[in-house]
Formats: structure tokens, C-alpha cells, sequence
């Protein structure tokens, strides 16, 4: 049980980490991407 729970946690662990990583990417990334929308969007 023990061993179960430890996985769990380093899986959810990962997942955020994965999700904070990805939040990160694409707030830096697409600046250029949210520009040219704003201009398009009416």
C-alpha cells in the first residue's frame, strides 16, 4: 500500500509539474500568436 501511495504521489506530482511547465511554454511562447489574434478578432 505504502508503495502505491508514493507512486501516486509522484504522479501527481509530475502532472503538475507537466501542466506548470506547459503553462509556461505557452505563455512565452505565443506573444506573437495573441498579437496577430487580437488584430484579426473583430
Amino acid at each position: 500500500m505504502a508503495k502505491d501511495v508514493t507512486i501516486a504521489r509522484i504522479l501527481t506530482a509530475t502532472k503538475r509539474v507537466n501542466l506548470h511547465f506547459l503553462a509556461n511554454l505557452l505563455s512565452k511562447k505565443p506573444h506573437k500568436f495573441t498579437q496577430n489574434s487580437q488584430f484579426s478578432s473583430p
